[in-house]
């Protein structure tokens, strides 16, 4: 019987972003936008930009060496009322690997909890298991507190 080594990384190496960004390009295929391609490499200039100057964190979910999903965060203080805020900017994880999902964003929350911040912001895409993700969100204790609206030119 083989056994698989299932763990979360943060990642911090542009090329790390890159191995990443192999997996998540199924994410990018389901976005509502105007579909334009998210190019490797700048993509993960902007992480590493994000992660270099303390505003973002990659976490990534790793099986026997293979990247399977992974989730951006980033930190800011609040606008309204100066609260540190870290948010969610995407979460991802391969159909097959989906049960690591979890196992991923309870890393992420541990991470969120240890730096200190005041709230923890999920989102999710309206086209992409909404009951589901609703669902754990909510036994998640997450409350649902606004709707976005896009529009693009």
């Amino acid at each position: 019987m083989a056994t698989h080594s299932l763990m979360i990384k943060s990642l911090t190496t542009e090329e790390e972003l890159i191995q990443l960004h192999a997996i998540l390009s199924e994410f990018y295929k389901l976005m509502p936008y105007k579909k334009k391609e998210v190019k490797a490499e700048p993509w993960a200039a902007r992480w590493m930009n994000l992660i270099q100057n303390g505003f973002g964190k990659v976490l990534a979910l790793v099986e026997d060496g293979v990247y399977k999903g992974g989730i951006g965060l980033v930190t800011v203080n609040s606008l309204e009322d100066g609260s540190q805020v870290t948010q969610e900017a995407f979460w991802y994880v391969d159909e097959k690997s989906r049960g690591g999902g979890i196992r991923l964003y309870k890393a992420a929350e541990e991470y969120v909890k240890s730096i200190g911040s005041e709230r923890f912001m999920m989102i999710h895409l309206e086209n992409s298991m909404p009951d589901k993700v609703r669902s754990f969100y909510k036994r998640m204790g997450f409350k649902k507190t606004e709707t976005t609206y896009i529009k693009e030119f």
